[in-house]
């Protein structure tokens, strides 16, 4: 007899977030250096019909908006369009500052930023005079006291402005090698027992494989690869 395989069920109270790569309304797949159209079914997946077809399973989605990289808004309509099906992190890569607050306006449930992202920081802050659903991403070169005390600088500033939601970052071969960075994520949480930490992994996706010791390391969350996600948690699109 066939074995039948169990989909993961993450643990209460933490959340699976696939990663969706967008452009010009489709879903995009990595090739190379660059991208192409997503093919389900040998047909171009939309944007909208792959998000919403998530948002079946999952409450969260991770959304990077490649749009900004021709000098192009984000797709503010998308966001409109999917703000009643569930919660889109959204990372542009922003044509202007006012697409910050423009996102905000349109339907994200979170602008991911970080230190590369934005120019002026005193547009951060005045997204956050409209809300307080803005995400700061950390980009962890290592998990080097030195490291962590510097980035904890910078986040104790956000914290003061409300900002709870932080998104670090680790190379993917780092994290395969030494884990997630337990110590940044208590370092974090100990300046306000609001904050919340997700991780993201460069150079890759988190795997599935790692996610027990990324939910012993106190992470609220970890964004995840779209086809790993889709067959581990036995989504149908």
């Amino acid at each position: 007899m066939l074995e039948m395989k169990v989909p993961y069920k993450p643990p209460e109270g933490f959340e699976i977030i696939p990663h969706v790569t967008i452009s010009e309304g489709l879903a995009m797949a990595p090739e190379g250096d660059d991208h192409r159209p997503l093919k389900l079914d040998d047909q171009e997946a939309t944007a909208e019909e792959l998000v919403k077809g998530l948002f079946e399973y999952v409450e969260n989605v991770y959304i990077d908006d490649l749009q900004g990289l021709s000098g192009k808004a984000p797709d503010f309509k998308l966001y409109k369009k999917l703000e009643d099906y569930g919660y889109c992190w959204v990372h542009s890569h922003f044509s202007s500052d006012d697409d910050l607050i423009d996102l905000l306006m349109n339907g994200a449930e979170f602008v991911v930023v970080g230190k590369k992202d934005v120019d002026d920081p005193e547009i951060v802050s005045s997204a956050l005079e409209v809300t307080p659903n803005i995400a700061y991403r950390f980009d962890m070169k290592d998990c080097s006291e030195k490291e962590i005390q510097f980035k904890r600088k910078k986040a104790k500033k956000l914290i003061d402005q409300d900002v709870f939601d932080f998104v670090l970052t680790q190379h993917v071969k780092r994290l395969e090698a030494d884990g997630p960075c337990a110590e940044m994520v208590e370092v974090l949480k100990s300046l306000d027992e609001d904050v919340n930490v997700f991780l993201m992994a460069r150079g890759g996706s988190v795997p599935f494989k790692h996610l027990d010791k990324v939910v012993e390391a106190g992470f609220a969350g970890a964004v995840t690869d779209l086809f790993e996600t889709v067959e581990m948690m036995d989504i149908q699109l």
